[in-house]
């Protein structure tokens, strides 16, 4: 579920690895916590530059809950990683580091922050 289809065999067997090796009521946990945390009602409230990035394979934050967050964050800017699920960050580091580092380069320098 948290990998897009087409990652390689070697990382599916990594993460599965590390996943089977955590305990499953941590695992439960988190997933919990993910699912009761809801913050949608201040998030036009945010004033600080946001980038949103999700993997259009992405299973278990879709895209649509993406596109859902960027368009409540004013200003926000939303980068989709083609071909990636939900570890996109591991699945394409080279094309997130990327959109990061574009992303950074137009924000202005903000003393204080």
């Amino acid at each position: 579920m948290s990998l897009a289809s087409q990652t390689p065999e070697n990382l599916k067997k990594i993460v599965f690895k590390r996943l089977t090796e955590t305990r499953q009521t941590l695992l439960l946990d988190d997933l919990l916590a993910c699912n009761r945390f809801n913050v949608s009602d201040r998030l036009n409230a945010i004033r600080t530059p946001v980038l949103v990035v999700c993997g259009t394979e992405d299973k278990l934050t879709p895209l649509r809950f993406s596109k859902t967050l960027s368009s409540e964050i004013p200003g926000a800017a939303l980068q989709t990683v083609e071909g990636a699920g939900h570890m996109l960050v591991l699945e394409q580091p080279g094309r997130v580091a990327k959109l990061i580092s574009v992303f950074l380069a137009t924000i202005p320098y903000m003393p204080g922050l």
